[in-house]
């Protein structure tokens, strides 16, 4: 399975934060590298970590999952795009709680932390309820985040 996580916030991360990000997505990312799914081979993973002017005009969208379907990318070339097997989800990670990890290791568990938490409560799309894995899934990403010490 793919993992990839982007980020979506209204303040100004800096250099510890966005390292953070980015080597949670590596570890997440090798751990679920072998995890096979029918039904999911993608996981487009939006962290959205607002500070309070920011939450005021995002929404967090419920999980969407694409079977098949074709995106026009609203671009100057209108470029159109194939997606299959994709779950797309927005992750909301509390500002104040990330904002006060100063270090790369704090930022790292408070990612998580909260993936974790997140992971385990998110509403599942319709889809996928009966056909996905979710138990063997979650133990995976416990599993990555156990060996990497973040957990």
């Amino acid at each position: 399975m793919k993992f990839i996580l982007s980020d979506i916030t209204t303040f100004e991360w800096n250099s510890v934060h966005k390292e953070a990000a980015r080597m949670f997505e590596h570890f997440i990312s090798s751990g679920l590298f072998r995890f096979h799914s029918d039904m999911v081979e993608r996981w487009q993973v939006y962290l959205v970590c607002e500070d309070e002017k920011g939450r005021l005009w995002k929404e967090i969208r419920p999980p969407k999952y694409y079977a098949e379907r074709i995106l026009t990318l609203r671009d100057q070339n209108s470029k159109k795009v194939r997606i299959c097997k994709e779950l797309v989800v927005d992750f909301p990670l509390d500002y104040e709680i990330y904002a006060k990890a100063h270090t790369e290791e704090e930022c790292m568990k408070v990612l998580a932390r909260e993936f974790t938490r997140f992971i385990e409560t998110m509403p599942y799309p319709m889809e996928l309820r009966d056909t996905f894995d979710r138990k063997a899934f979650e133990q995976r990403v416990r599993d990555t985040l156990v060996r990497h010490e973040l957990l």
